[in-house]
């Protein structure tokens, strides 16, 4: 009788083990003013009520994955893009003015620093795409 009753509960927490909700995760697409965002980063920083810490990942031609780190619940989302440009610098009164490559921040701050973007994270796979524009607030 005592070998049935382990057999069951085994069987049991075989059944449960396999009841468990994925680990969230997402993707999405990023884009700047209907192009996709050539390079930058996104992060999902959790908002009040959320455990755990932020996690992120690396957007390339618009498409990002963030597969780790994430809990269930709602974020506050810092998306980062750069863009090239030149830089001017002047050496002194005598030499000309030189120019020279830089990458500058594309994405407006309504979407990083000062970002209001908040996001719901569920258990499994999640969906977010976010569309952006360089002439409005964040919405």
């Amino acid at each position: 009788m005592a070998r049935s009753t382990l057999c069951c509960v085994f069987a049991g927490l075989l059944v449960l083990s396999g009841c468990e909700k994925p680990a969230p995760s997402v993707v999405g697409t990023v884009l700047l003013d209907g192009d996709p965002l050539p390079s930058g980063w996104i992060r999902f920083v959790p908002a009040e009520g959320t455990p755990g810490s932020d996690a992120g990942g690396v957007i390339e031609e618009g498409k990002y994955s963030v597969g780790k780190g994430l809990a269930v619940g709602k974020y506050r989302v810092e998306i980062h893009g750069l863009k090239e440009s030149t830089l001017r610098k002047e050496r002194d009164p005598i030499t000309p003015i030189q120019l020279i490559p830089a990458a500058i921040e594309a994405v407006p701050a309504a979407y990083n620093v000062k970002s209001q973007l908040i996001r719901a994270v569920e258990a499994g796979a999640n969906a977010l795409d976010f569309d952006l524009t360089t002439n409005q607030k964040a919405k």
